[in-house]
């Protein structure tokens, strides 16, 4: 087995940021030829054929790690699912009343129909929720629908404030009242199979999908 390379000016690598496998690429400023000998196989290419190859990795290198600007809210929830607190969930007719009246009490969420709710003491499912959300976030950074028709939603009072996250994985939207990171902000889909585990785990009934 014989592998040769004929290329008589130094190559240089370039370590890409943010990827700890450490994925090298050449420098490629000069016409050379390499050939790779590996028993029947012959394979020779141009580095001056590769270089916008190259470039058009790094790019795609660098689109990929660009932190989200859905990123702080991300970070709040997951800062959130660490501290204790109070958590109720709800499920919701997403029928809501005509003008979309904001009305909160025993049988409204902002406007929504109450079909059950109930409290989440256990912490790891507290954390689950909040988590699964996070990732959410960060999956979507522009995509949303134009109706609003929320299923599910939180109640959450920590560090002395309250806030309500009003869910729609349909148009994959959540509106906020009381959260640090604005009044609205995108989700995805990925979140929703938790939120409907909780939801049938504490028998809570549920608009069939």
């Amino acid at each position: 087995m014989c592998r040769q390379c004929d290329c008589h000016d130094t190559l240089d690598f370039i370590q890409v940021p943010s990827f700890p496998s450490a994925i090298r690429v050449f420098a490629l400023t000069h016409s050379r030829r390499i050939v790779f000998n590996d028993g029947p196989w012959l394979i020779s290419f141009s580095l001056d054929l590769m270089r916008p190859f190259v470039a058009l990795l790094l790019l795609s290198l660098a689109a990929c790690s660009k932190p989200t600007k859905q990123e702080p809210i991300a970070a709040a929830l997951e800062k959130l699912a660490d501290t204790s607190s109070k958590m109720v969930l709800y499920s919701l007719n997403w029928g809501n009343l005509p003008d979309y009246q904001d009305i909160y009490n025993d049988k409204m969420f902002h406007g929504f129909i109450i079909l059950g709710k109930a409290e989440i003491t256990d912490r790891n499912e507290q954390r689950a929720l909040l988590q699964a959300l996070a990732r959410g976030v960060r999956e979507n950074d522009s995509e949303e629908g134009t109706c609003f028709v929320p299923r599910h939603a939180l109640h959450i009072e920590a560090g002395g404030r309250s806030m309500d996250l009003t869910i729609c994985f349909h148009c994959l939207q959540v509106e906020t009242r009381g959260f640090t990171n604005g009044n609205h902000f995108l989700v995805s889909r990925s979140p929703e199979p938790t939120f409907d585990h909780s939801i049938v785990a504490h028998r809570l009934p549920a608009l069939p999908k």
